[in-house]
């Protein structure tokens, strides 16, 4: 079954209030996009962007 566009397997996260434009958490969020669960946890981790650790809740 999918719901809002996704399988089985994926996951979808929904946060309504970071105060950051949506084009610098796009930046972020491009960086994992598609890497195993550890490898992005990692990434978010050493990042210094600032919506780093909003995107790793």
């Amino acid at each position: 079954m999918t719901r809002y566009g996704i399988k089985d397997n994926q996951v979808r996260a929904f946060n309504k209030m970071i105060r950051i434009s949506h084009q610098k958490l796009n930046l972020v969020c491009d960086m994992v996009r598609g890497l195993p669960v550890d490898r992005a946890v990692d990434v978010l981790k050493f990042s210094k962007k600032r919506v780093s650790d909003e995107v790793l809740k």
